[in-house]
């Protein structure tokens, strides 16, 4: 039975074999082969212009400061978002504070997925050479 279904088998198997007439070897890419390929994958035609240097170009780098910034109005940090004001140190810990920390931690930060696993970091002597202080490395393992 096992010669069976090795001789049913192998047949099929050495068809999936390179051999050098027929393998296929990685081509070595420039860059630009690279770049272009990757775009063409994506489908991308055409990427976007970056800032030109020109001041007279439409799409000129800004070097002034006084239209750089696109948020001029920053939000009064002693009024709440529902425009009430804080006025006591227990409204600022119990209500305004978490709210600056929950906008900066959504538009600043980003969030952590709540299921990633924590990672603890050690130092241990190095193998290569044994001696203390010598040359540590940094081990982390996840939990």
């Amino acid at each position: 039975m096992f010669l069976r279904i090795r001789s049913i088998i192998l047949p099929a198997v050495t068809g999936l074999i390179c051999t050098p007439q027929n393998a296929s070897y990685p081509k070595t890419w420039t860059t630009a082969e690279d770049h272009r390929n990757m775009l063409d994958q994506l489908g991308i035609k055409a990427l976007r212009p970056g800032p030109s240097g020109n001041e007279a170009a439409p799409n000129n780098a800004n070097y002034d400061e006084s239209i750089a910034n696109p948020f001029p109005d920053y939000p009064d940090i002693l009024k709440r978002k529902d425009g009430r004001p804080v006025n006591t140190p227990d409204l600022w810990w119990s209500k305004r504070r978490p709210e600056i920390v929950e906008d900066f931690e959504r538009e600043v930060l980003d969030r952590v997925p709540p299921n990633t696993p924590k990672i603890i970091w050690s130092a241990v002597e190095s193998p290569a050479t044994g001696e203390p202080g010598a040359r540590r490395l940094l081990v982390a393992s996840a939990t």
